[in-house]
């Protein structure tokens, strides 16, 4: 069975920047797609151009930022700024994940419109000549 799988890697594919103001943390991102055709690939490509697909093995590669910013009345906290920031920046990757995904299920599903409309249109097209076999053995009689 073919999944489609968000990973984060290793923290080899984090990035921080820290000050006393804020934490930034810049993840490295990949959702694998199984059997995803160069048709799809370049539609992705086209209408994600902010974001830097790179195709290989099916997988999609992007960088995801989050950032935890100290408010005027908290205490600096190095590790709680890079939970945070860390939660936020999976966070938008799920939802920049979510979006490429449901782009794709709807360009799919733009192919299986013209699958269902030809199955449609060919199984009318049976029919008829079916009732045109009938005529042309009556008439034959």
């Amino acid at each position: 069975m073919n999944k489609i799988k968000l990973s984060f890697g290793d923290r080899n594919n984090y990035t921080w920047v820290e000050n006393e103001n804020a934490t930034v943390c810049r993840i490295k991102c990949e959702i694998k797609i199984d059997n995803i055709c160069d048709k799809y690939q370049d539609k992705l490509q086209k209408l994600f151009p902010h974001i830097s697909f790179n195709y290989f093995n099916n997988m999609i590669r992007f960088t995801s930022t989050g950032v935890a910013k100290l408010s005027p009345d908290d205490k600096y906290d190095k590790i709680l700024g890079r939970h945070i920031a860390e939660a936020r920046a999976k966070q938008k990757a799920y939802s920049v994940a979510n979006r490429v995904i449901c782009t794709y299920y709807d360009i799919l599903n733009e192919d299986m419109d013209v699958l269902y409309d030809f199955t449609e249109e060919s199984a009318h097209q049976y029919a008829h000549e079916e009732e045109h076999i009938e005529y042309l053995i009556e008439k034959g009689e």
